[in-house]
């Protein structure tokens, strides 16, 4: 058993192995990429090393870099449950850490279901930097804990002054869309301070926040003060 770089013909042994954990957003990602050829090189375009026994694959990692968010590395990792309390799972991840092209830190994301991984992650130290949390709102009538902050919100809303309005109606106001584009992008840097944003210059923050072909005008809403 050993780790080496990911090969085509590994294919059919990499769609075996993101099929034993069909909940994982790193499982999923896998089998969407490996049943569309074209998609394949997305394994080719970043570092894929797999641990291997002969020609069955038991751990794929990948090391990838986020361009709007550089400073770190950013690894996905991906095995069945008993992978990661093998010797061949560090292995792995050391394979990774040496492909590096400069020594910034690793990040990498996981579920906290997925209790195996996050305790390997634990152990070679990493640690938590955010959280993610999903949460379901049952259809029919809204439950009255949050029927009440939905009221305090719009309370809250009437007595500071606050407009809101939809992005379409938005657009005939004095203020323009590169404007709102940077508000937006510095928006997102702060909600994201824990994982820092590079500077965005020029038409960036347009493309990225408000996007023609991605925005749906009448579902986007912007906050407005009554002096605006």
């Amino acid at each position: 058993m050993g780790v080496r770089r990911w090969r085509k013909r590994d294919r059919s042994s990499l769609l075996r192995l993101a099929k034993t954990a069909p909940d994982s957003d790193t499982g999923s990602a896998s089998l969407t990429a490996l049943r569309d050829p074209e998609a394949l090189a997305a394994f080719d375009a970043h570092p894929t090393l797999v641990a291997a026994d002969g020609e069955d694959i038991t751990g794929v990692g990948t090391l990838w870099e986020n361009e709007m968010h550089p400073a770190r590395w950013r690894v996905s990792l991906f095995g069945c449950a008993t992978f990661w309390q093998q010797e061949i799972a560090t292995s792995l991840l050391t394979a990774l850490r040496d492909l590096r092209p400069a020594p910034r830190r690793l990040q990498t994301v996981t579920s906290a279901r997925n209790e195996a991984l996050a305790a390997f992650l634990e152990r070679h130290g990493f640690s938590l930097i955010m959280r993610t949390r999903q949460g379901v709102l049952p259809p029919g009538e809204i439950p009255a804990p949050v029927a009440k902050d939905l009221d305090d919100a719009r309370e809250w809303i009437a007595r500071e002054g606050i407009q809101i309005v939809p992005l379409a109606a938005f657009r005939n106001r004095p203020f323009s869309h590169s404007q709102l584009a940077r508000l937006h992008a510095d928006i997102y840097a702060q909600g994201h301070a824990w994982d820092p944003v590079r500077d965005l210059t020029g038409g960036e923050p347009a493309e990225l926040f408000l996007d023609a072909a991605e925005m749906l005008p009448d579902a986007a809403f912007v906050a407005l003060e009554r002096k605006q």
